[in-house]
């Protein structure tokens, strides 16, 4: 596929004028917007729609988005389990094809719970302002992410769940996030530790685990195998506490407690 570099990237004189469907009528920013978020996660949720883009009541946010399935520009997930879940059309696919954007295709089924968390979380962050630009694991896939992408003893490719850039004042940090729902091997784990110790100009670390003892091997495996410089990289942070707001939850490392909105507040004050 012909690809800009990274779907972060904006359409600024698109957006500077008036955005508009394939038709050539005016496209609402909302669903500008919704469209560029699909390109770069593969999917949106009902929920996602209702509260980071639409427009009016729930009843209308409801039936705007009917209304762009009707004219396909969105289209249902193909399985049953994920009803509330939606795909890019066939006619966003045609007008990111027509900008010269790529698209990532849709997260697989077993994987979709742990992305939709990490998409929710991000939306989040930027709404507080902690979060300059980001980049899903599937858009580093095939665009600009090669300067995240390397390869463990395993020979697979290793590439964050999440990348995102902290807005401060002393210019922006690359943080990595990883989303741990289920807990996986030693090795798994050795693996990814190898990963991150090669991916140097990455500010921080962040594994947000769902239980305690995924947070163990996990911790385990940098205590084991990190170097120095890694292990005062990486945070680590519960899931409950970051579903309650993840700019706020608390990350712990060598240096002690922090958060998100810290890292952003100190980094700052120390810029002024």
């Amino acid at each position: 596929m012909n690809q800009k570099p990274g779907i972060q990237d904006r359409m600024i004189e698109e957006k500077d004028a008036t955005p508009q469907y394939n038709s050539g009528q005016p496209m609402p920013p909302d669903t500008y917007d919704a469209i560029l978020f699909t390109a770069k996660t593969g999917f949106i949720s009902a929920g996602i729609w209702r509260r980071y883009f639409g427009s009016g009541n729930d009843r209308s946010k409801r039936r705007t988005l009917r209304r762009l399935c009707e004219r396909s520009y969105f289209r249902r997930h193909h399985s049953g389990q994920a009803k509330n879940v939606f795909l890019l059309g066939a006619e966003s696919v045609q007008w990111l094809k027509s900008r010269g954007y790529g698209f990532v295709r849709s997260a697989y089924l077993a994987q979709l719970d742990h992305d939709l968390i990490l998409a929710e979380s991000v939306l989040r962050l930027e709404l507080k302002g902690y979060c300059d630009s980001w980049w899903t694991e599937a858009e580093l896939k095939i665009g600009s992410g090669l300067a995240y992408a390397v390869k463990p003893a395993t020979g697979s490719q290793k590439h964050p769940d999440l990348l995102i850039t902290l807005s401060t004042a002393g210019g922006d940090q690359k943080v990595a996030i990883e989303l741990e729902l289920t807990q996986k091997s030693a090795q798994r784990y050795q693996d990814t530790v190898n990963a991150y110790d090669r991916m140097e100009d990455l500010s921080k670390v962040i594994f947000v685990a769902r239980t305690d003892s995924g947070m163990f091997a996990i911790k385990r495996a940098f205590q084991t195998h990190g170097s120095a410089r890694l292990r005062a990289k990486v945070l680590f942070a519960e899931l409950l506490d970051w579903h309650v707001d993840p700019g706020r939850a608390p990350l712990s490392g060598m240096d002690g407690t922090t958060s998100i909105a810290e890292i952003c507040k100190n980094q700052r004050l120390t810029a002024a």
